[in-house]
């Protein structure tokens, strides 16, 4: 099995517009993955699957900075988000995107409606970050002060808030995860 990951602008640049410029790439891993290749897009990632499926990215008109429950479609209590289910996840993001023609919505936040998607069996894209580890939060917040401070969010509450939920996202995420990638290898998602 091969396996594709466009995770955030730390693999492909520091902002959306820059990895918009790599569009032609994102399409032909997509166009790949429709083929054979599992994708799995997660928060930037999801936005430039969603842009080579032809959607419109775009900024949101609020920043989604925190943690807080999805709400899962049919299809996604169906599918490996199901593990998610009750958990809050760390969101982490400003822009958006439209639900690509032919994509199946798997869930919504009280923010944005399109967290979750899938297009057939191997691609999948999540706006949130099920992969936050909280012996790592920290650096979220060092790298990107600037954001928080300009968004007007409380640093010290976003660290309770991962101290207080980032362990059961960390087990919820892993058992998404697992799932979505045996669902590769099994032909199944």
């Amino acid at each position: 099995m091969r396996l594709l990951l466009v995770e955030d602008d730390r693999m492909i640049g520091s902002t959306l517009r820059q990895a918009l410029r790599l569009e032609g790439h994102a399409v032909d891993w997509v166009y790949d993955a429709k083929a054979a290749l599992a994708t799995l897009g997660i928060c930037l990632g999801a936005q430039l699957i969603a842009r080579a499926l032809g959607a419109d990215v775009y900024p949101g008109g609020r920043k989604e900075i925190g943690w807080s429950e999805l709400q899962l479609s049919p299809a996604g209590l169906q599918s490996p988000l199901r593990h998610l289910a009750g958990v809050p996840v760390l969101h982490w993001h400003g822009d958006t995107f439209d639900l690509p023609a032919g994509a199946e919505l798997l869930a919504s936040s009280a923010l944005y409606p399109h967290q979750a998607f899938r297009v057939g069996p191997n691609i999948l894209g999540l706006q949130f970050h099920p992969e936050a580890l909280t012996r790592e939060f920290e650096r979220w917040l060092i790298g990107h002060g600037g954001e928080l401070a300009s968004a007007g969010l409380d640093v010290p509450t976003l660290r309770e808030q991962a101290r207080q939920h980032g362990p059961a996202l960390e087990r919820a995420g892993q058992a998404l995860l697992r799932d979505w990638v045996a669902g590769q290898t099994s032909g199944a998602s």
